[in-house]
């Protein structure tokens, strides 16, 4: 899943661009596409943590403030994600690029430009087919997004993906998805956890510590594997 956000106090540009993506995104990903009319609007969404944006089409030229102060405060937040802006203005290009701008289209924007744009992003951000994982899911065939998953919990004969914002449960063992999963950076540990080991914070006696605050145990089994990542990401 890849969550856009667009960013333009002009509706309809916002609409057009909106169409373009769904048009060149739709056989690809699944996408979701917010909306913001203004930067107030989005440091709202920031501040409130409603805010959920991996890619960013900015508007420079906002009529509340200028969109690159929008960018500072994003950058400011620790927010990840990537910006593309978007303006009439040559001038602001190189001002852009300050922000950590992944691209710049200076309006009126093609349909073509946008997706030399587009696929570009596709291709380095999502690459790597290791980062996906392909299941069947209430019969239908997903692609889950493997840095978004937290850790993977059996669940009687099902497995349950258990994700930033959504439980995905489909049909596998545990074991059969360890080998899958384990060169995308997951950890099995215990006999119904398989984890994100990027998201391990701390280990205590026969217990893991996500960065969400989440436990989950740890089996004597797996505890030498466990000690042995949290060793070797200390270094």
């Amino acid at each position: 899943m890849l969550n856009i956000g667009i960013c333009d106090s002009n509706a309809a540009q916002r609409s057009q661009l909106h169409k373009v993506l769904v048009t060149l995104l739709f056989d690809t990903m699944d996408i979701r596409i917010f909306h913001y009319e203004s930067g107030t609007v989005l440091l709202d969404a920031l501040r409130s943590e409603q805010f959920c944006v991996d890619l960013l089409f900015l508007e420079i030229a906002l009529p509340d403030m200028n969109g690159l102060k929008v960018a500072g405060q994003l950058r400011a937040s620790e927010k990840k994600l990537d910006i593309i802006f978007l303006t009439e203005l040559e001038r602001y290009v190189y001002d852009g690029y300050v922000y950590h701008a992944y691209d710049y289209l200076i309006k009126p924007v093609s349909a073509k430009r946008i997706g030399l744009s587009m696929r570009r992003y596709i291709a380095e951000r999502f690459g790597n087919k290791d980062a996906f994982l392909l299941i069947k899911a209430r019969g239908n065939t997903e692609r889950i997004d493997l840095s978004r998953v937290h850790y993977f919990e059996s669940r009687q004969r099902k497995v349950a993906a258990i994700m930033d914002d959504r439980v995905v449960e489909f049909y596998k063992k545990m074991g059969d998805l360890f080998s899958v999963v384990e060169k995308s950076g997951f950890l099995r540990c215990h006999q119904s956890y398989t984890v994100n080991a990027s998201l391990i914070v701390s280990l205590h006696n026969h217990e893991i510590i996500l960065q969400d605050g989440t436990p989950l145990p740890v089996s004597k089994r797996y505890l030498p594997d466990v000690r042995n990542h949290l060793v070797r990401t200390s270094v």
